[in-house]
């Protein structure tokens, strides 16, 4: 018995909220811990709360296209439909400059990760506040 790819659209279109929801819920919960008291003047938290916000408009740029989709299926104007050429232009590179951005951020945290193990003598030097806070800008910048 083989099942229609009508349901692996409209599976898609229920997991994709619900995992949007617990995404941004856990990466707000993510973001206030890494800004408490304790944890907000280590580098690691800046990546942290970076890749919680990149993360964050990665789900929702998902959740605009599944959206958009489910308009498309039922014969409705989608979500795109009143964008101009350049809006949508705007859109997917916001989309693609998000889902980057969380790709290198983690490779930033484990590029120090690895820079502390491989000379704890010199971790002050690896891990600070401005420099974790300068590579994420020289990453979004390039």
């Amino acid at each position: 018995m083989q099942i229609p790819a009508v349901w692996g659209f409209f599976i898609h279109q229920i997991f994709t909220p619900i995992f949007t929801v617990v995404g941004i819920i856990g990466n707000c919960l993510s973001f206030i811990v890494m800004k408490s008291k304790t944890l907000r003047h280590k580098s690691y938290s800046h990546y942290l709360c970076a890749l919680a916000v990149f993360d964050s408009l990665v789900l929702i740029e998902r959740e605009i296209l599944v959206t958009n989709d489910l308009l498309m299926y039922y014969g409705k104007p989608g979500v795109f439909e009143g964008f101009s050429a350049a809006a949508c232009k705007i859109f997917n590179f916001t989309g693609c400059v998000c889902s980057l951005m969380s790709s290198w951020i983690i490779v930033c945290m484990a590029q120090e990760r690895l820079l502390v193990v491989y000379m704890p003598f010199k971790k002050h030097v690896f891990t600070t506040q401005r420099g974790a806070i300068l590579i994420i800008l020289s990453l979004f910048i390039v």
